[in-house]
């Protein structure tokens, strides 16, 4: 499929078995795009990867989709989904012929809350998510995105910066391993609809329709407002202080709106 820059999202969406489309910046310098179709085939729903290539620094693209689907799911389940998905990767930078980690990656999915975790990647991007929530919750859905940047806020590519988590039914464990020679930023993103009402702390986040429960080995956290339905709960890591390198993360998700 070839087109203007984006047409993707307008090609899927004339699909008629095309129940949802979505598409997120990625890791490439050449601004490329990917993302997800769900695809209703009988009384199934498929979740379809797919990638946008920039050709060329021309206003056009092509998009590739994965052989299989991600995932097949029935939307009347008697329980909620779990999904686990292995792939190798293949980053942008370094080797090709050794930048192929083995990575996992795993999701709970229920109707009003989705959690997603990864494990072995190796992909020196600051545009990772290798921990990622969303709630239903006001207007727009609630998400929370784990990344990393420099202590002033610049986002730049590093590698050895590791994540390895996990996903369960209501909850995540991640580890981080800060293997750089620099202070960093380790921080989780919370975008959400009346977020003045949140209360975070060490031990628990009540945000507008999330609690959740944190058990943490990690630096001690401070809070930096990005704007009224942003916010950034921030771990510093210091090269100085060995000990803040590596950190823990265990969070417990439940809702707290009816």
């Amino acid at each position: 499929m070839e087109g203007s820059w984006y047409a993707p999202l307008r090609h899927f969406r004339d699909m008629d078995s095309v129940v949802r489309c979505n598409h997120y910046e990625t890791t490439s310098s050449a601004g490329d795009w990917s993302g997800y179709v769900l695809q209703k085939i009988g009384k199934y729903y498929y979740v379809i990867l797919f990638w946008q290539e920039n050709m060329a620094w021309t206003p056009y693209f092509r998009v590739r989709t994965d052989s299989e689907p991600f995932a097949r799911l029935d939307f009347e389940p008697k329980e909620d989904v779990i999904v686990r998905r292995q792939f190798r990767e293949l980053s942008e930078r370094g080797d090709p012929e050794h930048n192929n980690a083995l990575c996992t990656a795993t999701a709970w999915i229920s109707p009003r809350l989705m959690l997603g975790a990864l494990s072995g990647s190796e992909n020196p991007s600051y545009q990772l998510h290798p921990l990622v929530a969303f709630w239903q919750h006001g207007q727009h859905p609630g998400t929370i995105k784990l990344l990393r940047c420099l202590p002033n806020g610049r986002m730049i590519h590093q590698h050895t910066i590791l994540f390895n988590g996990y996903t369960e039914k209501n909850h995540v464990v991640m580890d981080v391993n800060v293997n750089v020679l620099r202070d960093m930023h380790v921080f989780f993103e919370i975008e959400c609809d009346d977020l003045a009402q949140a209360v975070i702390t060490d031990t628990a986040w009540d945000l507008p329709g999330l609690h959740i429960t944190l058990q943490s080995s990690a630096p001690e956290m401070h809070l930096e407002p990005v704007n009224d339905r942003t916010l950034r709960v921030v771990y510093p890591a210091r090269v100085r202080s060995p000990e803040t390198m590596t950190m823990h993360f265990d969070l417990q998700f439940s809702l707290s709106d009816p």
